[in-house]
């Protein structure tokens, strides 16, 4: 392949600058005439290009000549000028109006006799809206539907829950604050449990966060109504208490008590023997009262819980409980 000589002959000029060509020149194959390399407007990769090859170069004047830029130079330049104005003159068509022949009746009954088929109906169409959540589902994730969280056999639809909101709610760093946007479903949360951290209900049917706090509840007894009977009307047995030392069950005093009885001029042991039989004796009364009290109400309880002897009918004749109870009391 021949290199071109980037020198042209001695005496020739530039024709855009119009100085001598002492340095390399690009030679237009056109016009023939010759372009320094800076007025060429050429890239050095294309010059690189042209001097080691059989490429031409054509300069701005021959390419818009080529492309008749100039003989249309005047249209070009009274349309950009309407294109700048406000009001555009409307352009008229040069086409001449063209009218369409009248439709006969006949033809129009024909056409009416040909309907057009129906539109086949859509996928979208056929498609059914998934079933809406289910709402024990949304309270209580775990415990809310009876068929479990996975929700097989239920109606309605379980989706996937974010583990993120469930356990750490939404205020929470370790939560997910990410709302509507988050791909997983959000359920429903206790609402005191998220402001507070604890929940007192008994029994709440929304889902809670990790670490809330409960209080156990205990069951209460059975209350007493104003008339002294519990449900199974069983009148209330209130008895007397005895003292918290009996008396009659301790043993008799000796030692300092019996010093000082002595120094009381009371005198020694028949006397100290006397008063410890008299205490006996009312303890031992107080306890004859408590088992007539607890054997009035016997014979009503066992009726209650047996059912036997039947309610209905004339009363028994009450025991002669005072008769049965007395006890032989012989003093010493």
């Amino acid at each position: 392949m021949s290199i071109r000589t980037a020198l042209p002959p001695p005496g020739v000029k530039c024709k855009t600058c119009t100085k001598d060509c002492v340095i390399e020149c690009v030679k237009c194959d056109k016009c023939n005439g010759y372009f320094h390399a800076t007025c060429s407007h050429l890239s050095v990769y294309c010059l690189v290009y042209y001097f080691n090859s059989r490429s031409q170069y054509i300069c701005d004047g021959c390419l818009s000549d080529k492309l008749g830029v100039e003989k249309y130079g005047e249209q070009h330049a009274w349309v950009t000028d309407l294109l700048e104005r406000d009001n555009i003159p409307p352009l008229k068509s040069s086409e001449p109006d063209i009218k369409f022949p009248e439709q006969s009746e006949s033809s129009q009954n024909e056409q009416t006799q040909d309907p057009i088929p129906p539109i086949p109906p859509s996928l979208d169409d056929n498609m059914t809206k998934p079933p809406p959540i289910c709402r024990f589902y949304q309270r209580n994730v775990f415990q809310g539907c009876r068929t479990g969280r996975h929700g097989k056999g239920c109606n309605y639809e379980h989706p996937v829950v974010c583990w993120r909101y469930l356990n750490h709610g939404p205020n929470n760093a370790k939560g997910c604050r990410l709302g509507k946007k988050c791909p997983k479903y959000h359920p429903l949360l206790c609402r005191t449990a998220v402001s507070t951290g604890e929940c007192h209900k008994k029994d709440c049917k929304f889902n809670h966060l990790k670490g809330t706090k409960h209080t156990k509840h205990t069951k209460m007894p059975t209350p007493i109504n104003n008339a002294g009977t519990d449900k199974n009307g069983i009148e209330a047995m209130i008895l007397p208490q005895p003292p918290e030392t009996s008396s009659w069950r301790t043993q008799p005093t000796t030692g300092q008590n019996n010093s000082g009885l002595l120094s009381q001029g009371l005198g020694g042991g028949p006397n100290v023997n006397n008063n410890v039989n008299n205490t006996s004796f009312l303890g031992l009364q107080r306890e004859i009262q408590q088992l007539q009290t607890q054997m009035l109400h016997f014979p009503k309880m066992m009726q209650i819980q047996m059912g036997w002897p039947p309610l209905q009918g004339p009363p028994p004749v009450p025991w002669n409980y005072n008769q049965a109870l007395q006890v032989p009391y012989m003093m010493k």
